[in-house]
C-alpha cells in the first residue's frame, strides 16, 4: 500500500471512529489553495477540524507534535475558508488529531482532541 493508500484508509477508519462516538462527518479531504483538512466533524454544537496521521506501526506518539507550526497555519487558514462559505463563523471549533497505526487485522487509535489552539 502505497503512502497515499494508507491515508485515505486511516481516514476512512477516523470517519467511523468519529462517527461511532457521536461525530457527524460534514467534509473529507476539504481542499483549498494551500490547504486541505482530512475531516471536518460536528457535534453537540461543536465543529472539529480532524488532522489524520496513519502509521503503518504500532509506535504512537502523543501526537502534539504530529502537526507542525507551518501545518498548523495551513489547517488554520484552510478552516477558516471551510467557515465562510458554510456561513458556520459562529459555531465554537477546535483542532484534534487522530494517530492510526496498526495493520489490517486490528488498529490502534490516538484521538488527541484540541491538538493545537489556531
Amino acid at each position: 500500500m502505497n503512502p497515499r493508500e494508507a491515508g485515505q484508509r486511516g481516514e476512512g477508519i477516523a470517519a467511523r471512529y468519529l462517527e461511532s462516538h457521536g461525530w457527524r462527518i460534514l467534509a473529507r479531504g476539504y481542499r483549498v489553495r494551500g490547504g486541505e483538512i482530512d475531516l471536518v466533524a460536528a457535534r453537540d454544537g461543536m465543529l472539529a477540524f480532524v488532522e489524520v496521521k496513519t502509521r503503518r506501526n504500532r509506535s504512537l506518539d502523543d501526537g502534539r507534535g504530529a502537526v507542525g507550526g507551518a501545518k498548523q497555519r495551513r489547517l488554520t487558514r484552510a478552516a477558516g475558508l471551510f467557515l465562510a462559505s458554510r456561513r458556520l463563523g459562529h459555531m465554537p471549533c477546535r483542532f484534534d488529531v487522530i494517530l492510526i497505526g496498526g495493520g489490517e487485522a486490528e488498529w490502534d487509535i490516538v484521538h488527541i482532541a484540541e491538538a493545537f489552539q489556531a
